[in-house]
């Protein structure tokens, strides 16, 4: 779908990659009904898997039967799909849309193939499960690839990038080597934050970039705030694009700082110590027993600034003696503070697993300026349906 969102644009432009654009609206939808059938039909394991049911054979015939009537509905209608007009060239913003496309059909071919190894490798009597490595090191360099797209491409002109592209690519570049060196500096030595960060980064300055041109266009026209909002609602597609490339820069910030730098600690505590994790000091005050309607729960207390957490691990009797771990969470833009009970000794001493993941907050706050930004590019726009295109008739001869 974001492929198809940004290649349609070179369609409505300049009439170019109609088949394209009609092929990526097929496989969004495709892809949606074949995920429903692994995870309805249990063929993959998965922790979404439901349990094995009668529905999948169901959902794998009606996706072959999309598979095959798509098809051949674009077959059949490929002839009026096709477009006179010239490809741009490749130091344009047609070029990078291109680009962008492969980058993105690259991490579904990758995404696809590790879901679907342990069912092919599974036929041939050697089952072969990948994990998160696999995911890294295959779709890692191209999502590497497209954070530097999205730091040039809002700079790129439709016709052939000249001297001002290149000169306005300063700004991300500038922003880009200030951050790497920020972050050399502070000790950081992982390639993929090295890498995802400092991108993050140049992308946000481009959008800034983008935004403060058009305040200085809206500017030096003499508008005033009528001018601005009219502008805004003009040209309202690229700007809530514009805030959509901010809200990811944002997630990528997220999940790089969380996932690269969380720190973990095992510990054991007896009522009144207290422990110190990446700076977060944590005291442990004690521990009691519930006894609620259908489970017993062990609750241990700990405070952190003045906040309480109660870390638990519910007992279900009626489910012969099984446990649960209910997880303590404080969160705050910096850093979300997870513990976990492990369990409590005769002595009165309780064992935790406590996370500190550094700007968890920062994903869901950039996941909500995506939003934004979609909301902001659509808002308002008109659905319009294509009349008949009157034939060309020819100038009789000797007309001027």
């Amino acid at each position: 779908t974001t492929a198809y969102l940004h290649s349609s644009q070179v369609q409505e432009r300049r009439g170019r990659l109609r088949a394209w654009n009609f092929a990526l609206v097929i496989l969004a939808f495709l892809l949606v009904v074949f995920g429903t059938f692994i995870v309805r039909s249990g063929i993959v394991p998965s922790v979404h898997t439901f349990a094995v049911s009668a529905i999948g054979p169901w959902f794998l015939g009606f996706l072959g039967l999309c598979i095959v009537f798509s098809i051949g509905l674009l077959a059949l209608r490929s002839g009026g799909l096709h477009s006179g007009a010239e490809a741009g060239p490749a130091m344009s913003r047609e070029g990078a849309f291109a680009l962008q496309n492969l980058l993105l059909i690259g991490v579904i071919a990758v995404v696809f193939w590790g879901t679907m190894l342990p069912l092919v490798s599974g036929l041939v009597g050697q089952e072969r499960v990948v994990g998160v490595s696999y995911y890294e090191r295959a779709a890692g360099p191209l999502f590497i690839a497209i954070l530097m797209l999205m730091a040039a491409g809002p700079l790129i002109p439709w016709r052939q990038a000249g001297a001002p592209f290149w000169r306005s690519l300063v700004w991300p570049g500038a922003t880009c080597a200030l951050v790497l060196a920020t972050l050399l500096a502070g000790g950081v030595r992982s390639l993929p934050a090295l890498f995802g960060v400092p991108l993050a980064a140049a992308v946000a300055s481009t959008v800034i970039y983008e935004y403060i041109r058009a305040i200085g266009r809206w500017r030096r026209a003499g508008g005033g705030r009528a001018r601005a909002l009219a502008l805004l609602a003009r040209r309202r597609r690229r700007y809530g694009a514009y805030l959509a490339h901010l809200g990811l820069a944002v997630v990528v910030v997220g999940l790089a700082a969380s996932h690269f730098w969380q720190q973990e600690r095992d510990v054991t505590m007896r009522p009144g110590q207290h422990v110190t994790v990446a700076g977060y000091t944590l005291t442990y005050t004690g521990s009691n027993t519930r006894e609620l309607a259908d489970h017993s729960e062990l609750v241990a207390a700990m405070t952190l600034g003045g906040q309480t957490l109660e870390p638990a691990r519910a007992t279900y009797a009626g489910l012969g003696g099984q446990s649960l771990s209910h997880v303590a969470i404080i969160s705050s833009p910096l850093a979300d503070v997870y513990v976990v009970l492990a369990g409590t000794n005769s002595d009165g001493s309780a064992a935790f697993r406590i996370f500190v993941n550094p700007l968890v907050s920062w994903i869901w706050a950039g996941g909500a300026v995506i939003i934004l930004g979609v909301i902001l590019g659509n808002a308002g726009s008109r659905r319009t349906v294509a009349g008949p295109v009157p034939a060309r008739v020819a100038s009789p001869v000797g007309a001027s």
